[in-house]
């Protein structure tokens, strides 16, 4: 039964479940940055990461910029 989810999910998200997963955690994140005022290390606890480092990390690679520089400019 989960080969199956998993290949629905792929063929339906076009991505990898993690990469599905890693992509709405880090959408959450982008729109925390710009709408609110929680700081960094809430919204990485908040969207599953355990350091502000490893956040910010992932966050980069996605986005092309830290959190904060979102947040900034």
């Amino acid at each position: 039964m989960w080969p199956l989810l998993l290949r629905l999910l792929q063929k339906s998200a076009g991505l990898a479940p993690l990469a599905f997963l890693t992509e709405r955690r880090l959408g959450l994140a982008r729109r925390k940055l710009l709408a609110g005022n929680d700081t960094l290390a809430q919204i990485a606890a908040e969207i599953g990461y355990q350091s502000e480092s490893a956040f910010s990390r992932v966050f980069q690679r996605r986005f092309g910029q830290r959190p904060g520089e979102l947040r900034r400019g």
